[in-house]
């Protein structure tokens, strides 16, 4: 599941995405909104087709992107997910990052463009091997 605003950046990632996962197993939203209404029906069982994993842009809607988390914390508490969520942001500051690190539900820490490898070593680790991962998102 990617949620994030920017056409071009969604267009890479799926690109990059569905050599591994094939084209229709990524579903796209482009509002957090839209993006939480999918997970609260899935919740609710009028889905059944819950992700794996969440690439989410924490710089969208005004910030908006950042609401998600509150929301999915909240929808976690309801219900047992089996997913990972990791940030996926055109944002390279640092205090985005330890924003991040605040909600017990965020998995790890990308900057764009996608880079497969770092994504795969990321959601194989467990948070203490991660910073390498986090430098080489940054540097990259």
């Amino acid at each position: 599941m990617i949620v994030d605003d920017d056409q071009f950046s969604v267009l890479l990632t799926r690109l990059k995405l569905k050599k591994y996962v094939g084209e229709k197993n990524i579903q796209v939203f482009n509002t957090v909104g839209s993006a939480i209404e999918y997970l609260e029906d899935q919740i609710n069982g009028k889905t059944d087709a819950f992700p794996d994993l969440i690439l989410i842009e924490t710089m969208m809607e005004d910030g908006k992107g950042w609401e998600f988390f509150m929301h999915f914390e909240e929808m976690a508490k309801v219900a047992n997910f089996p997913v990972k969520l990791i940030v996926l942001t055109s944002s390279q500051f640092f205090s985005d990052f330890r924003r991040s690190t605040r909600f017990s539900i965020v998995n790890g820490f990308l900057i764009k463009p996608l880079q497969i490898d770092q994504l795969i070593r990321l959601i194989s680790q467990d948070k203490a091997g991660r910073s390498e991962i986090l430098l080489n998102s940054f540097i990259a």
